[in-house]
């Protein structure tokens, strides 16, 4: 345990040893909380490389009466929370942009069988005699 605050103070220095066994030392227990929250390696590989970076960059808010790795589930918890709502709101758009593009490819389409009706129309027409064109 002081090899791990002595990572922590090394890493709130600005040495990158610091940083490097930090990264060793927790990337396999943040990586697999996220991996049951995700089910997904991508997504949970992704998440975990944003939380170390997250957590380097602000280490110097890092308080030692708690565990490090509860601080950094906490953020890759709200890293996971954000994403969710990502995800949230870019469905919706697609869906809405769905809608619209739909009732645009309708209107198209009745205005084609419009036109081929009318045309048909004429061509019959033109096939009887003329005082049978006259309605």
């Amino acid at each position: 345990m002081n090899n791990q605050k002595e990572h922590i103070n090394s890493a709130k220095e600005g040495h990158q040893k610091g940083f490097n066994a930090l990264l060793e030392n927790h990337w396999d227990y943040v990586y697999n909380y996220l991996l049951k929250l995700t089910h997904n390696n991508y997504l949970s590989e992704e998440i975990c490389i944003q939380t170390f970076a997250k957590a380097f960059d602000k280490i110097e808010t890092y308080d030692d009466n708690y565990e490090f790795k509860t601080w950094l589930i906490t953020i890759c918890k709200r890293l996971w929370i954000d994403h969710q709502r990502k995800k949230e709101v870019e469905t919706t758009k697609i869906d809405k942009k769905t809608t619209v593009i739909k009732s645009e490819d309708a209107n198209i389409d009745e205005q084609l069988i419009q036109k081929q009706y009318v045309s048909n129309i004429k061509a019959v027409m033109k096939s009887l005699k003329p005082t049978d064109q006259e309605v």
